[in-house]
């Protein structure tokens, strides 16, 4: 849930809240029938819902704290994986470009065993009538 949806959530649990605590008005969800009074709430009723109301958002804070927690914890660790990707880059260049140089080196050794082979092939064919 993102924080606008979560600030809206929050103060519609603010809203319903106050309007039972007051009672004054009871929300839709909370309505048997719409013509029904609002003082037709007991008072026990009002405790009731005022402890689970109270407890629900003792909850959310704790839930809000977590994820904020957790939020902070993965903004640390994704500057810690953009540095290891950063390195990760660097190694990769500079293995590459150790593979392109040992190509070379693999195709001047090509070059320079054949010119032996050849130096080689001719002065036994020079001593070979």
């Amino acid at each position: 849930m993102d924080k606008s949806g979560g600030r809206q959530a929050k103060l519609q649990f603010d809203s319903c809240r106050s309007a039972l605590e007051s009672g004054t008005e009871r929300p839709a969800e909370l309505r048997r029938s719409s013509d029904e009074p609002a003082d037709s709430v007991d008072m026990k009723t009002r405790l009731t819902i005022h402890q689970i109301l109270t407890s629900v958002e003792s909850k959310m804070a704790i839930m809000w704290r977590k994820m904020d927690s957790i939020m902070h914890k993965l903004g640390k660790h994704d500057g810690q994986l953009q540095e290891v990707e950063q390195h990760l880059s660097i190694v990769e260049d500079t293995v590459s470009s150790q593979g392109d140089t040992l190509l070379n080196m693999k195709g001047v050794l090509k070059v320079i065993a054949t010119k032996k082979m050849d130096l080689v092939l001719s002065y036994f064919r020079g001593k070979i009538p």
